[in-house]
């Protein structure tokens, strides 16, 4: 990066132009900061979802060439349609300004390119890039996000020959070998030729409104100290332009997303909420009509009326007179900048935000309903939090469990469950689901207050994916079977491991054998075992002489002697309830179902799903511990 950044660094200097340079290490310093780590980000953001993506698909990931094609289509996504137009704006102009030879003026359009990219682009499009969508609309995102950085890793490869090379062999893998973008170098490709069918101004100029919208509320959080993280409950957009007030509903999901707010309305009725300040723009006026006239000009400009305000922002245009001449203005020569009135302005419970391309205006009163999902939010924040500081990456398969101290904060989970489930993408279970020998990977701690200013307290396990017993499930399926019989069955099947066949996985469940009697009929045969077991003793101790002399007795005694073998009957009396265990009937069979978690599966396809993520995850790949839940 050293010598690449030194470069870069050169070429956006007045040395290109034949000047003087006073070298700088803050100048170096903020290369770095302004390319490379928006670049690198933006890089390893693509390479760990396209890892994620392989691994879900079980396919590798190829670059499509076509993916412009798709984007060209009306439902294609609005976001994926921008990046690419700006793109291939970019590839004209930095064409053009090479031919020229104007080398530095191609650095400040890379920055600003590389900005909407990382900071815009993958920033709103992060649900799509991590498969939380359908799987098309996955693969879709990954290719727009991958032509876009490949071609400008190429055009910034003789800027950066060393940083663009590494990059490139590592998408090289992702690059079809009969693709034109396939080299053994970067430095064997050319720049590429931009298309103008994928070239939209509307599609730009909408999303630079819905920017302008999202900085707007940025502010007003700023000025009235909000965080992000805090919900709101509505966001007022005014503006004059139907083009703004379209771009901004067409884009509602972003905008309410990025500023957190819970509603959004509009209105195209500007002078309801705001006055206008209003300057002349001198450089576009002595463009058009000469400097000699600015001077006349000014103050009819800066004397305009309300209403003459008004008409100038209806129409786009004015006529002003003085006493001598008349003069027409146009839009863009007279610089209008809207202010909010005193009524909003001076409002405890609203923050307002304007500027030339718009206003906003947000409800910022808090409510005790906003302040629960504002919790829960941060509860989402530091799990995420926590799993990045412990190390476990995003394609990592695992179960978190939580306890609570605090019934508040208990309805506030079990309200926003859902929301929080949204934004941690993974299976999360109260504590005493957790299985007794859960490999637990880290835990943390979250602290909050109720409205009593006490303490309450979420603490919550990573752990990694196993199967597992469900423990609730199976107990209601058999209700049939005694509490303490069931306790001592699942004792003996929890202490081992069980290999699990391809036949058993393929059932989705596992086969146990027991005993399912009532209480009565167990009681029969514990007596009928104490009485068998006494008549031993006695037949034992008759011995060998008894059997002898009964051995001597003719056939008349026969009747005795058959009252006398009574004691050895026992032996066959003991054999019974052994018998029994061996004749189980297919009704006293228990069938365990297997558990991902503590969520059961339905069909043998979702137990095939799972088995083939553990082998992903390099778990075990045969033998899965068992365990309570």
């Amino acid at each position: 990066v050293g010598a690449d950044a030194i470069r870069l660094y050169m070429v956006n200097s007045p040395v290109v132009k034949g000047e003087n340079l006073k070298f700088s290490d803050k100048g170096v310093e903020g290369m770095i900061r302004e390319v490379f780590l928006p670049w690198f980000n933006a890089y390893r953001f693509l390479i760990q979802n396209i890892t994620r993506w392989e691994m879900q698909t079980n396919k590798k990931f190829e670059y499509d060439e076509a993916i412009k094609d798709k984007i060209l289509s009306p439902d294609a996504n609005v976001m994926d349609k921008w990046i690419t137009a700006a793109n291939q704006n970019l590839i004209k102009f930095i064409r053009t300004e090479m031919e020229g030879y104007k080398l530095y003026t191609v650095v400040p359009r890379l920055l600003k390119f590389l900005e909407q990219l990382t900071n815009w682009y993958v920033r709103l499009n992060r649900s799509r890039l991590k498969g939380q969508t359908s799987p098309e609309d996955w693969r879709v995102a990954l290719n727009t996000l991958f032509d876009v950085l490949l071609n400008t890793t190429i055009m910034l490869s003789c800027y950066t020959p060393f940083t663009s090379e590494i990059f490139y062999q590592n998408m090289k893998h992702g690059i079809p070998s009969t693709s034109k973008y396939f080299a053994e170098s970067i430095h064997f490709l050319t720049i590429p030729e931009f298309d103008p069918k994928l070239i939209n101004e509307d599609i730009e100029k909408q999303i630079s409104h819905m920017q302008n919208v999202i900085i707007l509320g940025r502010r007003v959080r700023d000025n009235k100290d909000l965080p992000v993280k805090q919900p709101l409950s509505q966001l007022t957009i005014i503006s004059k332009d139907p083009k703004a007030i379209l771009a901004a509903k067409n884009l509602e999901k972003y905008i309410a997303d990025e500023l957190n707010v819970l509603s959004m309305v509009y209105s195209d009725n500007e002078t309801a909420y705001v006055t206008y300040v209003v300057n002349p723009n001198y450089e576009s006026i002595g463009e058009r009509l000469g400097k000699q006239f600015i001077k006349p000009i000014r103050p009819l400009v800066e004397k305009m009326t309300h209403e003459q305000i008004k008409e100038f922002v209806l129409n786009g245009k004015i006529t002003l007179k003085d006493t001598e001449k008349a003069y027409q203005l146009f839009e863009g020569e007279i610089v209008i900048e809207p202010t909010f009135n005193e009524t909003y302005a001076t409002n405890p419970d609203l923050g307002c935000a304007s500027n030339t391309e718009g206003c906003v205006m947000m409800n910022i009163k808090l409510t005790e309903e906003l302040g629960k999902i504002r919790v829960a939010r941060e509860i989402a924040n530091h799990i995420q939090k926590a799993r990045k500081e412990g190390g476990v990456n995003i394609e990592d398969a695992i179960t978190i469990f939580y306890t609570v101290d605090g019934e508040e904060l208990r309805e506030i989970i079990k309200a926003n469950m859902e929301a929080i489930k949204q934004v941690i993408r993974v299976p999360l279970f109260e504590l005493k689901h957790m299985p007794t020998h859960s490999p637990i990977i880290c835990h943390d701690t979250y602290n909050t207050a109720n409205k009593k200013k006490e303490t309450q307290t979420i603490q919550y396990f990573i752990c990694k994916d196993h199967l597992a017993f469900d423990l609730d499930a199976i107990a209601k399926k058999y209700e049939k079977v005694k509490p303490t019989e069931f306790t001592k069955f699942i004792k003996k099947i929890h202490s081992q491991s069980y290999a699990l066949s391809k036949k058993e996985l393929e059932k989705g469940s596992l086969v146990f054998k027991t005993i399912i009697k009532k209480e009565d009929e167990k009681k029969e045969e514990e007596k009928k075992s104490k009485t068998g077991k006494k008549k031993a003793e006695k037949g034992e101790k008759k011995g060998k002489d008894e059997s002898k002399k009964e051995a001597k007795k003719d056939a008349k005694k026969e009747p005795k002697k058959k009252d006398q073998d009574k004691g050895k009957k026992p032996k066959t009396e003991e054999a019974k309830p052994e018998k029994a265990v061996e004749e189980i009937k297919k009704e006293d069979e228990i069938e365990i179902v297997l558990v991902k978690g503590s969520e059961v599966f339905e069909t043998t396809e979702d137990l095939l799903k799972a088995k083939k993520a553990i082998q992903e995850n390099n778990s075990h790949l045969n033998f899965f511990d068992i365990q309570l839940i």
